[in-house]
């Protein structure tokens, strides 16, 4: 009874820790994407005030 109870546990534990896993490799997805967005943004800023001083 305790041993079937401690793998329901175990099974729980690492079901939390797969979803976690997997939110965290969607967050640093976000992150990566929305820094390649940040620096795509700055090189155009940077474009246009180059183009505007000229």
């Amino acid at each position: 009874m305790e041993m079937s109870l401690l793998v329901e546990v175990v099974d729980d534990r690492r079901m939390v820790l797969e979803s976690f896993n997997s939110i965290g490799s969607e967050v640093s997805l976000l992150s990566f994407f929305s820094f390649d967005f940040f620096l795509f943004w700055y090189d155009l800023n940077h474009i246009f005030f180059q183009w505007f001083k000229i």
